[in-house]
């Protein structure tokens, strides 16, 4: 039914075990380089890795092309065709991954195997920043100021839920999946979504210039990146007091939990660097150098210390933080 958007595709034969060309779809839209972008002036990145790190899917909003590597042979495999593509996540089997476009206004699943569209929900033009629990995507639309939940089991739309203000890229479910956290990008704050009433009942305010944001494991405390402030905001959750604020580089985007809650990472877009700070004690562990407009895009390996930061050309530079030194390599 529908068709894949692809335009390159390197070496996908040998790599994903599929027959080339005579299997693989080509696009039977009107080509997406003749779609103008809705929403340009908005820039974000996304990189989506499967559990077994054997493949990555990245997106830039200015470049068209979203970008598919095979980490082990440390190669690109395919370059899929968009217009604006915001976020990407792998489905948990590794089978699949979900990517929107704003442009398009649509949320995708892509096999991860033959690069096919398996489906797909309009969700309207502006359509960013999306999460998933159990069998329910929560989808930012920047544009509309809104929140779809999507059915998955059957893709159909179950609710949209107003009350926000350019809500983009941020988008949480706490760790027991009843609470919702979603960046108000224009209102500087995060608002939070009751599932049991499918009403915004809380707003965590201060954090100018929202980017991403973490929960921490126990859903005691928000960590968001403030792009205006160049800090990183921790905040209780409770009673919305600031409880520490940790000086960044210029213009951070990202807020990278590790699974334990004892690490926090973010890109500084600005002076190309990435920060590592210990929440055990609100430390600065290190700072790493020499990378091409890191955002949120960050993402922690199964081996300790070692992390995937996507850049501006959507190369993937791999380093280790635990490492004394800070080699980076890149896999492009």
């Amino acid at each position: 039914m529908y068709k894949n958007r692809l335009i390159v595709v390197l070496l996908l034969a040998l790599s994903l075990g599929v027959t080339a060309c005579s299997n693989l779809p080509t696009s039977n839209n009107a080509k997406t380089t003749s779609i103008v972008p809705f929403d340009q002036q908005i820039k974000n990145n996304s990189l989506a890795i499967n559990k077994s790190e054997t493949l990555a899917v990245a997106s830039y909003s200015d470049d068209r092309g979203v970008k598919v590597y095979d980490l082990k042979k440390k190669k690109l495999l395919a370059t899929l065709d968009y217009v604006t593509p915001r976020n990407i996540q792998f489905a948990d089997d590794g089978k699949s991954f979900y990517i929107s476009d704003s442009s398009l206004g649509v949320v995708q699943q892509v096999s991860a195997q033959s690069l096919e569209v398996i489906h797909e929900v309009k969700i309207g033009k502006g359509a960013f920043g999306f999460t998933i629990y159990k069998n329910q995507m929560f989808i930012n639309n920047e544009a509309n100021s809104t929140v779809t939940v999507l059915n998955m089991d059957n893709w159909q739309i179950e609710r949209i839920i107003t009350g926000f203000a350019n809500p983009r890229q941020g988008i949480k479910i706490g760790p027991t999946g009843r609470f919702v956290y979603v960046t108000n990008f224009a209102g500087d704050d995060v608002r939070i979504i009751d599932t049991d009433s499918w009403q915004i009942i809380k707003t965590l305010s201060g954090i100018p210039g929202v980017r991403a944001i973490a929960i921490s494991p126990d859903e005691k405390v928000l960590y968001g990146a403030s792009s205006k402030t160049n800090s990183l905001r921790v905040i209780s959750i409770k009673d919305n007091q600031i409880l520490k604020v940790l000086p960044t580089g210029k213009d951070p985007y990202g807020a990278s939990l590790s699974k334990d809650g004892q690490t926090l990472i973010t890109g500084n877009k600005e002076d190309g660097s990435v920060q590592v700070f210990s929440l055990v004690d609100y430390r600065l562990i290190k700072t790493i150098y020499g990378l091409d407009e890191p955002r949120q895009a960050i993402i922690y390996s199964k081996v300790p210390g070692r992390i995937y930061i996507l850049q501006k050309d959507l190369s993937i530079a791999i380093v280790n933080y635990k490492a004394k030194n800070n080699n980076i390599h890149i896999i492009k």
